[in-house]
């Protein structure tokens, strides 16, 4: 009896092993042993290997419009170069004009001027304050032919073309006609510009008007010059209608009264200045 049951428990122990061992962990069904779950996180990003250069996309800059439209500012030589061009004109062999009598400048309109007139003159001396040192044209239209020092004003007389011709006659000898401008299309006088003086002729078109009225202006601040180098350039020979000043424009106008450049200087004594050739 006693070895019955012997044999009995043997044979039950013989077939719970045969039966965990034929049965792999984690496969399921009976005998098989049960893995805990672990808890399910994100995965690790890899490291990125970087070249040297920024994998973030930069905003878009914006640039101001240049004078050739590259998208990019002008050099210091392009600006040395053109500020050569437009304060050199074909009448003066030295810098004339840089104003230096005051703190502030008036204006001061006569003859057939216009609310149009006044908004422009106005327009370009709120442009030209942002860009100059030393003092300040008025902005005020209540300052508009403000009797003051006849050397802290600019006058402009908007004239028919026979009157126009009558000065021309006048002062075409005088060493202070700084420049004339006339129409190539039928030879009338577009502009003068006599010392501080400035005449406009009334019967141009309202664009070549106002153009000759802030062309006129500049003049009188020593840009008498013209540019073949940049057709966009308010400077630009041959332009006759307002553009507004051009990135490279501002920049000229801003380094003529930046302090270093005085009245007088000849051509030579400015490029050496400014580090450019003497001759090119």
């Amino acid at each position: 009896m006693r070895s019955s049951t012997l044999l009995l428990l043997c044979a039950l122990v013989a077939a719970v092993w045969a039966a965990g061992c034929s049965s792999a962990p984690g496969t399921g069904g009976a005998g098989t042993t049960t893995v805990p779950q672990t808890l399910q996180t994100s995965p690790v990003p890899s490291p990125v290997t970087t070249t040297g250069q920024s994998d973030i996309t930069p905003l878009p800059q914006t640039y101001p419009v240049t004078m050739n439209g590259a998208g990019a500012m002008p050099s210091r030589e392009d600006i040395a170069r053109h500020l050569m061009d437009i304060a050199y004109g074909d009448t003066n062999d030295r810098i004339v004009n840089i104003y230096r009598w005051s703190e502030r400048l008036w204006l001061a309109l006569d003859g057939k001027y216009t609310e149009k007139d006044i908004e422009a003159l106005i327009g370009e001396a709120t442009t030209l304050n942002s860009l100059v040192q030393g003092f300040t044209i008025s902005e005020d239209r209540r300052d508009i032919n403000f009797r003051t020092d006849e050397n802290a004003i600019v006058r402009f007389d908007i004239l028919p073309t026979r009157d126009m011709e009558e000065i021309f006659k006048h002062w075409k000898y005088s060493v202070d006609m700084y420049q004339s401008t006339r129409n190539p299309a039928d030879g009338t006088l577009s502009m003068m510009v006599v010392g501080n003086h400035v005449y406009v002729n009334s019967d141009l078109p309202g664009e070549s008007r106002e153009y000759y009225l802030k062309r006129g202006l500049l003049i009188t601040l020593g840009f008498p010059g013209r540019t073949d180098r940049y057709n966009e350039s308010f400077f630009a020979s041959g332009r006759t209608t307002d553009t507004g000043l051009t990135t490279i424009d501002r920049e000229a106008v801003s380094l003529l009264y930046a302090g270093k450049i005085r009245n007088g200087m000849k051509p030579d004594e400015v490029r050496e200045l400014l580090m450019l050739p003497k001759r090119e």
